[in-house]
């Protein structure tokens, strides 16, 4: 799958400024950059928030996009 080059236009956080991830059982937390090889690969996957709201607002079409894809895998008679 190839990820889409809008990295340039997106917000990255400058060294020590706090930003939110979406955790993978789907929590949501705060952080600061620190210039990591974490803190670059979150905002390369596109984890990487301003503000919770957006992380939410990024969870919550996460959720729905995995309940689809769960139920399209279902409906194909797929091996689990």
């Amino acid at each position: 799958m190839q990820r889409q080059n809008h990295q340039a236009q997106r917000w990255r956080p400058t060294n020590r400024e706090h930003y939110f991830i979406i955790l993978g059982d789907g929590d949501i937390t705060r952080l600061q950059w620190n210039d990591t090889i974490f803190d670059h690969a979150v905002w390369d996957f596109g984890n990487c928030f301003r503000v919770w709201q957006e992380a939410e607002q990024a969870r919550d079409g996460m959720q729905e996009y995995f309940t689809n894809f769960h139920r399209s895998i279902e409906g194909q008679g797929l091996p689990k």
